[in-house]
């Protein structure tokens, strides 16, 4: 988090009247409310970077984001593309704050174990008195993937797409299906390799087009494999992430 001055709403006392914020003052006259301070969240941190990045040629090259791909990360980031979902990765040690490692807002996982497993766990513990009855958990990620979904994907059908192969991606893959149909969505998973290419779209196995999708893969894989130029991969680019 971080600390920033905030300028404080010039009508504040008639909005806290309004609500009937009778204590917006102590007894002595003093703000009780203070919005001389606000706190942005890393999320918002990380955007602001991002802004940066898109515009500086030197700082892509420095981040290694290959040249043909910086005009539709470019474009993506000036429409706003929604994003679905990201991880922060911290490591803590005796003595000093959280260090952030990284932020991975193109291939997370742990969505099941953090939504799932941990609720069935809590559930169970009630079940056998070893919490009590009212006993609740700090997140509410499951609910809050399925109206995101709702969001990003604006009722469109929607493909899914990871290395089948590895048990943790399909795992996570199948979890998010559940959260998209959940928010009324249609969808298809598939493996990576059963993307094919037709002329400068991208389609499933039936020959159905891929207009949106998500993917557990890489953005630098995509960008160093064969089809990494294609105009599909780039129009995938600035439509199809599932993450910021």
């Amino acid at each position: 988090m971080k600390r920033e001055p905030s300028p404080p709403r010039p009508d504040f006392a008639a909005e806290a009247a309004s609500i009937g914020f009778e204590f917006a003052l102590d007894d002595d006259g003093q703000p009780y409310w203070d919005e001389s301070v606000r706190y942005v969240d890393l999320h918002a941190l990380c955007l602001e970077l991002v802004g940066r990045v898109v515009e500086s040629d030197a700082l892509l090259t420095r981040l290694l984001i290959p040249r043909h791909a910086w005009r539709p990360i470019a474009e993506s980031w000036r429409r706003r593309d929604p994003g679905l979902y990201g991880r922060f990765d911290f490591a803590y040690g005796a003595g000093g704050p959280p260090k952030l490692l990284e932020y991975n807002a193109d291939t997370p996982t742990s969505l099941f174990e953090a939504a799932v497993v941990q609720w069935r766990w809590l559930e169970q513990l009630i079940a056998c008195g070893c919490l009590p009855d009212d006993a609740d958990r700090f997140n509410s990620l499951h609910e809050r993937l399925i109206a995101r979904w709702r969001v990003v994907a604006g009722g469109n059908f929607v493909h899914l797409a990871c290395m089948m192969r590895n048990v943790e991606d399909r795992g996570t893959l199948a979890y998010l299906e559940d959260c998209a149909r959940q928010a009324g969505l249609a969808t298809q998973a598939l493996d990576m390799g059963d993307i094919g290419l037709a002329g400068s779209t991208f389609v499933d196995p039936s020959g159905r087009a891929i207009r949106h999708l998500f993917k557990l893969y890489a953005w630098e894989w995509m960008f160093a494999d064969p089809f990494g130029n294609a105009p599909a991969t780039r129009r995938r680019a600035s439509s199809s992430r599932h993450g910021r």
